[in-house]
């Protein structure tokens, strides 16, 4: 198996001082432009020093994730420096993980290594550790990989426009992060009833709270219409399509990506047991990234149905900051200078 590696340093360095914001935004542009033509994202690895848990990690994890991957793309976690644990390695994320979660950090796999050159190690006790750690990281981008790549954007300026638009309101992040309230967009066949008025009330625009946070459900327009880009100020947070498998749902579905923006936020795809494989290939075939459950979820009690498919719509939400930071950020850092090098790592 092939890999390429893309570092991002200098993206997340201008809330520190040491770049400009502009530096930062121009550095990610230029990112976002390669990746386009090397054929997109295929797994999100987040480094975390043991060390060092802390809120502020929930920061960098939303630029790269939520911003500029749109949570598309599989996310997993390297825990590093646990060269010196005092039992295994991987206990270390029984205690950790938790933390991680606290801090809404969710990711599809982990492994807990210590990154210490192996040369360094030769003869040492430390040496199967480092051993074990190579092989970790190795399992780890081959089982979590993404192998079918998501189809580049039609618009790459909107695409790249609306990661900037968050970018720089995560960038000017400080203290209390006020989110302001999620918005999604829903369409939904007759067969699948994701969307009832005994769950959530009036359909044509549902005013609601997950966990404290407010959202608003919006259903879908008219997907007949010719497609027309979103202002970004309009793009939804999530999209929810639910419905079998069919023809006539595939052409409603291709609609509904297209219209709504499905290019620039995260999809996800409910349908009963027997459409699930199929839906998943169907995606994959159009290059479309799109988490795809099946309902009902499993559970022992029928009234816990609406508290799981709730918390699924929080987690798979973009996430959105204040767009106060970004004018205050963007003014502080004003007289930056825009030649300062970018570190690389």
């Amino acid at each position: 198996m092939e890999v390429s590696v893309w570092d991002t340093a200098g993206l997340d360095e201008g809330t520190r001082g040491r770049i400009s914001p502009q530096m930062a935004e121009k550095n990610l542009t230029e990112l976002l432009r390669e990746l386009r033509s090397a054929d997109g994202i295929h797994l999100l690895v987040y480094c975390i020093r043991g060390s060092s848990v802390r809120k502020s990690l929930a920061r960098d994890y939303d630029i790269f994730y939520s911003a500029i991957c749109r949570k598309k793309v599989p996310i997993v976690a390297v825990v590093t420096g646990l060269e010196n644990a005092t039992t295994k390695m991987e206990d270390w994320w029984i205690n950790g993980g938790k933390e991680l979660a606290k801090y809404k950090m969710r990711f599809d796999d982990h492994a807990c290594v210590t990154t210490i050159d192996m040369e360094e190690l030769k003869g040492s006790a430390f040496e199967e550790r480092s051993t074990l750690s190579q092989r970790l990281v190795r399992e780890l981008v081959i089982n979590n990989c993404h192998h079918v790549s998501t189809r580049p954007p039609s618009d790459t300026g909107a695409f790249i426009k609306a990661i900037l638009v968050d970018f720089r309101s995560m960038m000017g992040f400080g203290g209390e992060n006020v989110r302001p309230c999620c918005k999604v967009v829903f369409y939904q066949t007759d067969d699948i009833h994701f969307f009832d008025s005994d769950n959530f009330g009036d359909l044509r625009k549902i005013n609601s709270q997950i966990n404290g946070h407010p959202f608003v459900f919006q259903r879908a327009g008219d997907l007949s219409k010719r497609y027309v880009a979103p202002r970004m100020s309009k793009v939804a947070d999530l999209l929810i399509f639910a419905g079998t498998m069919s023809r006539p749902h595939m052409e409603k579905f291709c609609d509904f990506y297209t219209s709504c923006g499905g290019e620039i936020c995260p999809l996800l795809v409910v349908t009963d047991h027997h459409s699930v494989d199929d839906w998943k290939s169907h995606l994959n075939n159009h290059k479309i990234c799109a988490r795809v459950v099946a309902i009902p979820l499993p559970s022992t009690d029928g009234h816990a149905q609406v508290p799981k498919l709730c918390n699924l719509i929080e987690e798979q939400c973009l996430v959105r900051y204040n767009k106060t930071n970004r004018l205050k950020f963007w003014r502080k850092k004003a007289n930056v200078s825009d030649e300062t090098p970018a570190p690389h790592g």
